[in-house]
């Protein structure tokens, strides 16, 4: 009877003891399910943020390329300010040498005037001294 009471006892100790390691193991297994709970919540931001980069990358690249063709729009209007600029640079050349040549011409019709006004006057008294002859003689 001893040694089954003893063989009772040495099961129930060995029983404690798995009921021990089962109560260790249940906690363990309830801290790696929360700590597996918080690393799959942990993954699922981190997946948002993945996702949230692509669409970033995305919209970076569709502006990068906009970006792109505003600059050749640009530098075309640039090209265009310049061809205009220079042919209105050519305008004003052509415009001073019409101005040169018209300030020339007024110098030259004041000249052709200043002459022609010293001719009357001269005929003019050439005129005067006929007439002033004629009516002596007369």
């Amino acid at each position: 009877k001893q040694k089954f009471t003893s063989r009772i006892s040495s099961l129930e100790e060995e029983l404690s003891g798995a009921k021990e390691e089962v109560r260790a193991l249940t906690k363990e297994a309830k801290e790696q399910a929360s700590e597996m709970s918080h690393l799959q919540k942990t993954l699922a931001k981190l997946e948002k943020v993945q996702s949230s980069n692509e669409n970033t990358i995305e919209d970076l690249k569709g502006l990068k390329e906009q970006a792109k063709k505003d600059l050749k729009e640009k530098e075309k209007a640039v090209e265009e300010a310049r061809k205009e600029a220079s042919s209105l640079q050519d305008e004003k050349k052509a415009l001073e040498g019409d101005k040169k040549a018209l300030e020339n011409d007024k110098k030259a019709l004041e000249e052709t005037v200043k002459e022609q006004s010293e001719a009357i006057e001269a005929s003019e008294g050439g005129r005067l001294e006929a007439e002033a002859k004629c009516d002596s003689l007369a």
